[in-house]
């Protein structure tokens, strides 16, 4: 048998962790999301961003950053570890990272240049600044951890002029947002959606709850690797999120003939009516989700 390179190993026996991507519009939780799992370590350009995470008692623990250098300085003790204590390393948001970095990189061509406009870009930067960008999230996603970024959405038209959500990022278009997103394990959208709840005082009561849409719609950019989370997950933590992924893929039916399920017309009556033990729920689903 040929012997194989050390670096040749069974798929099976390689080790997984998850880099995950969630974005969604200002405020709608997902840095509460980010904090919502044991062992976690923020890494935080937002600075005040998790006083939210805070305030819904996040046990997690905050790398403070104040400019690019201090996320690479992150990211080397991290990768300095033999192990690394933390379930997840969460950064918040990837939408700052990339204004850090660009200010990173303008300050050091003032440096050189000290009679160029300081907050300008010109076209020669645009190079080091994706390319800088692109090495760290890269090295992050290298980590023997889960890592969870975060980011704002943006919406675009299609080529049928319907408006598709997907992550801010700067450059390129939508072009560079979908080379981000293509170097996750899983990313998803966040949005809120809300639930009947009881009638109080002749007035129908609605609970809102988070829902992270994981499978691709025309409407909204999404993907699933782990075969976990699609095609969405309601009310779920980050913790319920890495279970989910560690307890892996959900068994794929048999071949074969369906039995039907019962229909709930059929289901056996109580009071006069009819047994339904599905809750009435109204998620706001997309075309094709649907």
């Amino acid at each position: 048998m040929t012997e194989l390179p050390s670096n040749v190993i069974d798929l099976q026996d390689e080790d997984e962790y998850a880099n995950v991507l969630i974005y969604g519009d200002s405020g709608i939780g997902k840095t509460v999301f980010g904090g919502s799992d044991d062992d976690v370590l923020f890494v935080a350009p937002e600075d005040n961003g998790t006083l939210s995470a805070k305030r819904f008692g996040s046990t997690a623990k905050k790398w403070k950053i104040q400019g690019w250098k201090d996320i690479v300085a992150a990211y080397e003790w991290l990768y300095s570890l033999d192990t690394i204590p933390f379930n997840w390393v969460v950064l918040d948001s990837l939408t700052e990272m990339q204004d850090m970095c660009m200010r990173q990189v303008l300050a050091e061509a003032y440096e050189l240049n000290p009679g160029r406009d300081p907050d300008t870009p010109l076209i020669q930067d645009w190079t080091p600044y994706y390319n800088r960008f692109q090495r760290l999230v890269k090295a992050f996603n290298s980590l023997p951890v889960n890592v969870l970024y975060t980011a704002l959405q943006q919406d675009e038209e299609n080529d049928e002029g319907d408006k598709v959500v997907l992550p801010m990022m700067q450059g390129k278009g939508t072009q560079y947002a979908k080379k981000v997103a293509s170097w996750m394990t899983s990313f998803g959208h966040m949005r809120v959606a809300r639930k009947k709840g009881e009638v109080i005082d002749g007035e129908q009561q609605w609970e809102e709850f988070r829902v992270i849409q994981w499978r691709s719609s025309k409407t909204v950019m999404a993907k699933d690797r782990t075969r976990c989370l699609e095609p969405r997950t309601m009310n779920k933590s980050l913790r319920d999120v890495r279970e989910l992924i560690e307890a892996g893929p959900r068994p794929v039916p048999a071949p074969g003939r369906v039995v039907p399920k019962k229909s709930t017309r059929n289901a056996v009556r109580s009071n006069g009516k009819d047994e339904n033990p599905m809750s009435l729920v109204t998620v706001p689903a997309t075309e094709d989700e649907e």
